[in-house]
């Protein structure tokens, strides 16, 4: 597994501030293998979007030992749900990623017992 550099805009699109200055963007990991889904991330926004107003954000993320193989980076915003929205639906965006098995391979080259 390894470390990714995971960057994301998000847009207030509508028509008035959001009512709160504070809520949750949570970085997942989903393996689509075992479908086991691990949080890499929270991250807290601070500070009222106005509307027509966006801010990025971005975070390095440490994947789970176990990931191999095809997974999915899930980044959320206001997984809480703390700013009240017209849409909830669309707070979310996927990418799907191909993760190498570890390279890793240890291998004792010998063994000296003595009594």
């Amino acid at each position: 597994s390894g470390s990714l550099l995971v960057e994301w805009t998000v847009n207030n699109v509508g028509i008035g501030p959001t009512g709160v200055d504070s809520w949750n963007d949570v970085i997942l990991y989903s393996d689509a293998e075992s479908e086991e889904t691990f949080v890499l991330a929270t991250i807290t926004r601070r500070g009222v979007l106005d509307a027509g107003v966006s801010y990025g954000g971005q975070a390095v993320v440490t994947l789970p030992a176990s990931a191999s193989g095809n997974g999915f980076i899930t980044v959320v915003t206001d997984r809480d749900s703390q700013v009240f929205e017209s849409n909830d639906a669309d707070n979310e965006r996927d990418a799907g990623i191909i993760v190498s098995p570890s390279r890793v391979n240890l291998v004792i080259q010998g063994a000296i017992v003595s009594s």
